[in-house]
């Protein structure tokens, strides 16, 4: 501490032109670098003017304090000011610290809520689809219940899970629509071929009334 204490004071000493002053600091180049390190012992983490001052060190950082407000490095009234500056510093880092981990602690409840509240509301949705199955609801009728009780979910979902199962039940819902329509022409087709046959109907007149329609649908 001594030997840094003596090299700031000679740092900053006046000297009397350029060329002195360089052949001073070529000398006292391996102080300056042993200065560097005892300063480095001093400083914070990050790096700033924050030092960490012990009770037994208390004079010669009060005169650091000095050489350095003296070199323009540090701006405060005092060294009381100065050292009052650095514990409230410190006293607020903690305090967000605390904050910090609060709100951890805070969203891991949320998150741990909002998944209990998920799994309730699968196991009512799961009932009312066997409900409806025993019923004997139809695939297209499952489809759409499971899209529209996607809702009931929506503010325990995250907008990606939302979107996701969103996009895949309106999809199903898409394709047990297209899957019932098929079935609804093959009902009529089969009850109008039945109805034609019953009527006298031959062969190759239900096939050519079967070949009008079929090129129908495809022209719509």
């Amino acid at each position: 501490m001594e030997l840094l204490n003596d090299t700031l004071k000679a740092f900053i000493a006046p000297v009397k032109n350029a060329g002195q002053w360089l052949g001073w600091f070529a000398q006292q180049s391996s102080k300056v670098s042993l200065m560097l390190i005892e300063f480095s012992k001093l400083r914070t983490k990050k790096g700033d003017f924050s030092f960490s001052i012990n009770a037994s060190d208390i004079l010669s950082a009060k005169e650091l304090f000095k050489i350095y407000s003296d070199m323009g490095l540090l701006k405060f009234e005092s060294f009381d000011d100065f050292r009052k500056k650095q514990e409230k510093l410190r006293e607020d880092a903690k305090k967000q610290g605390e904050i910090r981990e609060k709100l951890q602690k805070d969203e891991g409840e949320f998150n741990k809520i909002r998944l209990q509240g998920l799994a309730v509301e699968k196991e009512n949705i799961k009932r009312q689809l066997s409900l409806l199955k025993r019923r004997g609801a139809s695939a297209l009728d499952i489809a759409r219940f499971e899209l529209k009780s996607l809702k009931l979910t929506r503010d325990r979902l995250t907008n990606e899970e939302y979107s996701l199962q969103l996009s895949k039940r309106k999809t199903k819902v898409i394709e047990e629509q297209i899957k019932y329509k098929r079935q609804l022409v093959e009902k009529i087709d089969k009850a109008e071929v039945t109805m034609l046959q019953k009527i006298g109907a031959s062969e190759l007149q239900i096939l050519n009334i079967q070949e009008q329609k079929l090129m129908a649908r495809k022209a719509q």
